[in-house]
């Protein structure tokens, strides 16, 4: 058995075995309910796609946002780029038109749950809610569901990976984003993204203010709001690098189906 020891009754011999303190039973318990129920079927997680194609999917998280997301749509509008938007629920809800919008220019809409709770704080229950609630509101709006699921954060639980796939979505993460650099270095930020810039990379961008979206602007976090300006100002240095090296902008969807191909 090596150094740690027979085990006897349940313990190592030659140590005691103590009771859990109460809080650590309760989150083993929790624990417990994350784990993924059995299910069938294959799910999809994609990180980026293995394709020879000249093709990117920019994806936006946290919105819909009537600050930031109109900008993001003249910004593709002028660059004939497609992407998908990883929209709140409670704000699809106050932003009916602007998904609308969305949907009339091209773009995808993916669920990114109801109101931006991570999964690791909630319970398995809530964070079924949570997805079960974003898929209705865009549902509600858009008239059919959404394709991908993308957990707030990039925080995948058990439960989560479980009621997506029974809800047909696919799990959506990135394999490119915003990286290291400050909050306000727009120079470093543009600098990372077009670094990133290769055939079937997933791009993970933001255009809203995700938890703090139910809240007046007046309330959001003077951090998250220096973070999406900087995003912003980045942007046409990435929309001008694919231009510049033929490459398209598509839809999370349809870089996967060219990957499939």
């Amino acid at each position: 058995m090596g150094a740690g020891g027979l085990v006897a009754g349940g313990a190592i011999a030659g140590h005691v075995a103590t009771a859990l303190p109460s809080e650590a039973s309760e989150a083993l318990a929790r624990e417990d309910t994350d784990y993924a129920p059995i299910a069938e079927g294959i799910q999809q997680v994609v990180w980026s796609v293995a394709t020879g194609e000249p093709a990117v999917a920019l994806t936006f998280d946290d919105g819909p946002n009537a600050a930031f997301t109109p900008r993001v749509l003249d910004m593709l509008a002028a660059a004939g780029g497609r992407a998908t938007f990883f929209v709140v629920g409670v704000q699809v809800e106050q932003e009916r038109a602007l998904v609308r919008r969305l949907l009339a220019e091209g773009h995808e809409l993916g669920n990114h749950t109801w109101a931006h709770e991570s999964p690791a704080v909630l319970t398995a229950e809530q964070t079924r809610h949570e997805i079960e609630r974003g898929t209705e509101a865009i549902t509600r709006v858009a008239g059919q569901p959404p394709r991908w699921y993308r957990p707030p954060r990039g925080m995948v639980t058990g439960s989560a990976v479980h009621r997506a796939h029974q809800l047909g979505q696919g799990l959506a993460m990135w394999s490119a984003d915003r990286g290291p650099a400050g909050d306000i270095d727009v120079e470093g930020i543009a600098r990372h993204l077009v670094d990133q810039l290769r055939p079937g990379a997933v791009f993970d961008l933001h255009d809203g203010v995700g938890a703090a979206s139910g809240r007046p602007p007046t309330e959001w976090p003077a951090l998250l709001i220096r973070r999406r300006e900087a995003e912003l100002a980045a942007l046409p240095r990435l929309l001008a690098a694919a231009s510049a090296r033929g490459i398209r902008l598509v839809t999370l969807t349809n870089l996967v189906a060219l990957g499939s191909a």
